[in-house]
């Protein structure tokens, strides 16, 4: 969300968008991201997850990994539904990976990857985001290579 590049990844082809409510709640603690989530959610681009999660799934991931409730909520979710996770925490993600495996995880810079695929934005775009996403602190690798986008075109 700190590059505003998520309308340009919600329009990626066959894909639906999830959010659990612990996430949504983090999330509108901020007013403008509330605002920006809430749009998405209002026009069906995004989805909040209302369904029961397993209380014992969520509480061996907490008590095995000690990660936030967002995160800990999206990686239930996913392992119970089968669905890929979105995540650029590395503690996060290096839970998801012992819980769905690499192949269901993935971060911001695969989606801007895709977004170039699909010819959503231009690969140099998707690079400026990351720049920006990086120095506004996102949880993102420092040493992506310049033509990391521009080669999925």
């Amino acid at each position: 969300m700190n590059c505003d590049r998520l309308d340009t990844v919600l329009n990626l082809a066959n894909t639906k968008y999830y959010i659990s409510q612990a996430v949504y709640y983090e999330v509108a603690k901020i007013t403008s991201q509330k605002t920006e989530v809430d749009k998405f959610t209002a026009n069906g681009k995004l989805i909040v997850w209302t369904q029961n999660i397993s209380v014992g799934l969520l509480s061996h991931l907490f008590d095995t990994y000690g990660l936030g409730d967002g995160e800990t909520e999206s990686t239930a979710i996913c392992v119970e539904t089968g669905f890929l996770l979105c995540c650029d925490d590395r503690k996060a993600r290096t839970a998801a990976q012992k819980e769905i495996t690499d192949a269901r995880l993935m971060g911001s810079l695969r989606l801007l990857k895709h977004a170039v695929i699909e010819n959503i934005i231009k690969c140099t775009d998707a690079q400026v985001s990351y720049i920006e996403m990086v120095v506004k602190g996102g949880f993102l690798p420092k040493n992506v290579e310049n033509d990391y986008f521009c080669s999925a075109s």
